[in-house]
């Protein structure tokens, strides 16, 4: 999905900076895919030959990082968020080496008057 220039999300799917750590997969930055699906962003990352207990994730306003590792290769990711995404409330699940992150936007508050003392 594309978005214009004055949309709050354009820069965060159209100019989301994926990066690694590794040459190989650099050149494979399609094995990442990202998705605006109206409350929540997902994102399929392609792991296969990984196992669950190879996989770490850590997150903050800022960023997710998936690092992958095991004896023979390891593959590290990193998400840009932008502050966008409430990161007290991203799930995870992998199935068949695809490793699925559900990003929860965060809620929009409603409008309040501010007193000036």
């Amino acid at each position: 999905m594309k978005y214009s220039l004055n949309s709050p999300f354009y820069t965060f799917l159209d100019d989301l900076a994926l990066s690694s750590t590794n040459d190989y997969n650099n050149r494979n930055r399609h094995r990442i895919n990202i998705k605006d699906s109206g409350d929540v962003y997902l994102s399929e990352i392609n792991l296969a030959g990984f196992a669950k207990a190879e996989v770490k994730i850590t997150a903050n306003d800022d960023e997710v990082k998936i690092a992958a590792k095991n004896k023979e290769r390891s593959q590290e990711y990193k998400i840009n968020l932008y502050g966008v995404v409430s990161i007290d409330h991203i799930t995870s699940k992998m199935k068949n080496g695809l490793l699925t992150l559900t990003l929860p936007k965060k809620g929009v508050t409603e409008r309040r008057d501010i007193e000036i003392k």
